[in-house]
């Protein structure tokens, strides 16, 4: 058996990627895409091929998909955004793009290579933080007592509102060091 070429490399390595990798032209038709892509959306290669990269996104996406690609141009060839991706189970993924513009002698795009990266879990799990945050801002408003949180340097950087002997409006506290407040009060 022959070595394997630099091209055969080159493809297998692609091929393996865990990372979404499409070529399309500037209207969104698909010329390649890796098993990856295939993989995620559930679908065949072979119907793929030829179909427009806005057919997988989700719906409410599509508008701000060609908006990002719209920005790439001679002087931004490179451009990265976010977007969702409707995955084999209905499922919505979120992706991570670095989309990179190849350009023909007149400076027209030729093509689009397009990189993405399944941020699925981080985007869920800043939003689980953010609604956590939420409960706790609600939880701490509701309180009759008042707490505080403080950076590394003691200043405060969360107060709940104002109850007790303690008045001063939370927004005037934030900053302030614990023992200002005490000897202002």
């Amino acid at each position: 058996a022959r070595p394997a070429s630099h091209q055969d490399r080159s493809q297998n390595s692609i091929e393996s990627q865990s990372d979404i990798i499409l070529e399309y032209t500037a209207d969104g038709c698909l010329t390649y895409l890796n098993n990856s892509y295939c993989e995620n959306v559930g679908r065949v290669r072979g119907d793929l091929i030829g179909t427009s990269v806005f057919e997988v996104v989700h719906e409410e996406q599509v508008v701000t998909l060609k908006s990002l690609l719209g920005r790439i141009s001679r002087e931004l060839p490179c451009v990265t955004g976010e977007s969702q991706l409707l995955g084999k189970g209905g499922d919505l993924q979120y992706f991570e793009w670095s989309s990179t513009a190849s350009f023909d002698r007149e400076g027209k795009i030729s093509s689009i290579l397009s990189i993405g990266r399944d941020v699925t879990a981080r985007v869920r799990a800043a939003r689980e933080l953010a609604e956590n945050e939420m409960r706790f801002r609600d939880f701490a408003e509701a309180g009759a007592d008042r707490f505080w949180e403080t950076d590394k340097n003691h200043r405060y950087i969360y107060m709940s509102p104002p109850s007790g002997a303690m008045k001063r409006p939370s927004e005037e506290l934030i900053g302030e060091l614990p023992w200002d407040v005490s000897a202002r009060q």
